[in-house]
């Protein structure tokens, strides 16, 4: 029990440093995030993004590597937006 706590606590700290943005979501330029970037990890594997269909402030983002092809549809907002598993 005492090792759920453990998470739970060390979650709650990680997600109460967050601060909620207080403004509105508001169309982008698609020109300014539309295109692809490409990276290498420290063990020099490749890895590449595509962000495509900008619409208002949404967006669809391809990331690949050694074999991963994972698709996400994305919120942009403060200049911003977040991809991941979580």
């Amino acid at each position: 029990m005492a090792d759920l706590w453990s998470i739970i606590s060390t979650n709650y700290k990680t997600v109460g440093l967050t601060v909620p943005s207080k403004t509105p979501y508001v169309a982008v330029d698609p020109t300014l995030y539309e295109g692809g970037w490409t990276g290498k990890y420290p063990d020099n594997k490749t890895f590449k993004f595509t962000i495509s269909n900008v619409t208002g402030f949404r967006a669809k983002v391809q990331y690949q590597s050694a074999g991963t092809n994972k698709f996400q549809e994305v919120l942009i907002k403060d200049n911003s937006f977040r991809i991941g598993d979580t």
